[in-house]
């Protein structure tokens, strides 16, 4: 079910979560952030399998993974302002994780598939 890349991807997320609840004043709200944006992010890593999967088939509209991956990042730009006027730090950085998630994503798939050749 996982690759080592979507398990390296969780690893990285889930630490850098508990990193920033225990930076931060520590409040039960703050854990229970953490572990909503880890199991959202879990959530559309399979999203984006999902889709890459479906790029790879001919009969699949193409134009429906674009506008999953489009409307994707604008929902988290929304959740990002929202988290900075509520000062919800865990919140936040997982919004930036999760609108960020496009770009890095296909970066270390691409490094793997690079490192995999040699």
């Amino acid at each position: 079910m996982f690759s080592r890349e979507s398990l390296a991807e969780l690893l990285l997320v889930g630490f850098s979560l508990i990193i920033i609840a225990l930076l931060g004043n520590g409040a039960l709200t703050d854990w229970t952030a953490s572990l909503a944006v880890f199991l959202g992010f879990f959530h559309a890593q399979l999203s984006f399998d999902l889709a890459d999967q479906s790029d790879s088939h001919a009969e699949l509209d193409s134009d429906s993974s674009t506008a999953l991956r489009y409307i994707f990042v604008l929902k988290e730009s929304v959740w990002i302002v929202t988290f900075l006027m509520l000062n919800s730090y865990p919140l936040l950085f997982g919004a930036i994780i999760f609108m960020t998630y496009p770009v890095w994503r296909k970066r270390i798939r691409n490094l793997v598939a690079v490192t995999n050749q040699i």
